[in-house]
């Protein structure tokens, strides 16, 4: 009697492990949320959208990429943080929402690391640049100039806190100079004021410099850059400022395991598709590919400089 309701008790038992498990593989039952903290048809959202429609297919499940924007990401940002962590609510954004915004502006409602890591899927390298006519052909040339006539020189960057700006922050802190910076809502406002020669350079993505025919002084990159290899780096050039903006898809903490680990193997997957490679080249990004633990580390350690850099240039939310 005792063996039989033993083993009805383990019949039980793994019926309910069973259907536990069945449960949890069956993810994504439903659409799964993509928020995007920053504007429809803007850089970010443009290729969040090739990247849900690709996703969508790996899922056979909708991905909604929803347009959360305001405040230089962080609304989008703390709507993913507060969300439910069972996958069904993610975040496509750059490192800025994460690395940088939470030294700017201390009362957000949430923390760096509310907002977990799952894959990196794409870079943004910058370029100073001026006018092909500017008297300025190298980036010793400028330096020398904003050192010879401190505050006069003006610089434009697309936004307060941006990459772009804390960039050419650090530069100012490296080699101890003063140029007035002068923010405007984004790249393209910056590329028609220095076009116009209302400012005397511009911190812009590559892309963007090369279209518009300007002449790049030195990138943030690591290294040399494809786009523009004649071009050396800040870095190179005996500066040791090294600057990008990079971003890709957050979950809520908590995210299991196990849904981290599909998500990831298809963001590998998308970021090897051509469409998608396409897109962000488009877009004047560079598609990248690193896995949540990789992504974390550089992560932690862009927090780290932000943190330093903001704090050293004084950089204040408008």
């Amino acid at each position: 009697m005792r063996s039989a309701l033993q083993r009805v008790s383990l019949m039980i038992a793994a019926l309910v492990v069973s259907v536990t498990a069945a449960a949890q593989g069956a993810w994504p039952e439903r659409p799964v949320q993509l928020i995007v903290p920053f504007p429809a048809g803007g850089g970010v959202d443009v290729i969040a959208r090739p990247f849900a429609e690709l996703w969508s297919d790996i899922l056979h499940q909708p991905v909604v990429v929803v347009p959360r924007d305001g405040a230089a990401g962080t609304i989008g940002a703390a709507a993913v943080a507060a969300a439910k962590p069972d996958g069904y609510t993610f975040a496509f954004t750059p490192n800025g929402p994460i690395t940088v915004q939470p030294h700017v502006i201390p009362s957000l409602p949430y923390k760096h690391d509310d907002l977990v890591p799952v894959c990196q899927l794409f870079a943004v390298q910058y370029v100073l640049a001026v006018r092909a006519d500017s008297p300025y052909k190298t980036l010793g040339d400028l330096v020398a100039a904003a050192k010879a006539q401190p505050g006069k020189l003006t610089y434009g960057f697309g936004g307060i806190a941006t990459a772009p700006h804390l960039a050419i922050s650090q530069l100012a802190i490296v080699t101890n100079i003063d140029m007035l910076g002068v923010p405007f809502r984004g790249d393209p406002q910056a590329i028609v004021a220095l076009r116009a020669g209302e400012i005397d350079s511009a911190m812009l993505n590559i892309g963007g410099a090369k279209a518009q025919g300007f002449r790049p002084l030195a990138t943030f990159a690591e290294a040399r850059q494809g786009e523009i290899p004649d071009t050396p780096t800040v870095k190179e050039l005996g500066y040791p400022v090294v600057s990008a903006a990079f971003g890709g898809l957050f979950a809520p903490k908590g995210l299991p395991a196990d849904i981290a680990k599909k998500v990831d193997s298809a963001c590998a997957k998308i970021v090897a598709d051509e469409r998608f490679q396409k897109a962000v080249r488009q877009a004047s990004q560079e598609p990248v590919y690193r896995n949540g633990a990789d992504f974390a580390r550089i992560l932690a350690a862009d927090y780290a400089i932000k943190g330093d850099v903001v704090k050293r240039a004084g950089v204040k939310a408008p």
